[in-house]
């Protein structure tokens, strides 16, 4: 059975508050959802990886605002953990990771999140405007027994419009392989299938417009 966290938890009180002070941002971005499956599967996920593309540095702040009423927990470079940001952030429920290298203390730490039943939002191209994906995302999957749920932000191009972001059909591991944790071949699938999805996601974002 599926864990449901808590409502109150002291541990997350410094996530729960910043919360509260980062509800500023609903009216900020203005975000525009837009489902490309069921909107009630993805209000009513459980836990999930929100896996979207990264375009710039106000990106976890959009999948916050659109997940405001969850716990959303995200990766970070090590690069910005640093110093009093650092802490800042991760009292905000941010999780540190090694994009040069295979971070399995991250991977682990993030595993652990989503088997509470929080979601996690990655970002797998790595780094701002980075081509192609990571297999990290699909490890964590198989790991957590988890959906992974294909985001696209669409960046505004002037301040007054609103952030579009598109959630795709979510992907589940056992769509692509019957084994536990999926080999090289599989974890190839599984990108392959993601790369599909968000194209169905960047087709969603013209249409709409």
């Amino acid at each position: 059975m599926e864990n449901k966290p808590k409502v109150f938890q002291l541990n997350k009180f410094p996530m729960d508050f910043g919360r509260l002070l980062l509800m500023v941002l609903i009216p900020v971005f203005r975000v525009k959802k837009i489902y490309l499956c069921d909107r009630q599967e993805i209000k009513n996920l459980g836990a999930a990886l929100i896996a979207a593309n990264h375009t710039g540095m106000t990106d976890p702040f959009i999948l916050n605002a659109s997940f405001w009423y969850r716990r959303f927990f995200y990766t970070a470079s090590e690069e910005i953990m640093t110093g009093f940001r650092g802490k800042l952030l991760k009292g905000a429920g941010c999780i540190k990771i090694d994009r040069t290298i295979a971070d399995y203390e991250a991977i682990k730490k993030c595993v652990s999140i989503l088997k509470e039943g929080y979601l996690l939002g990655i970002f797998p191209q790595g780094h701002i405007g980075g081509e192609g994906l990571k297999g990290g995302v699909v490890l964590m999957s198989a790991r957590a027994g988890v959906p992974i749920v294909p985001t696209h932000i669409e960046r505004r191009a002037h301040w007054w419009q609103r952030h579009r972001v598109v959630f795709g059909r979510p992907i589940r591991i056992s769509d692509v392989t019957d084994k536990k944790l999926p080999g090289v071949k599989e974890t190839q699938a599984v990108i392959e299938l993601m790369e599909e999805r968000y194209e169905e996601c960047r087709n969603g974002i013209i249409r709409e417009s």
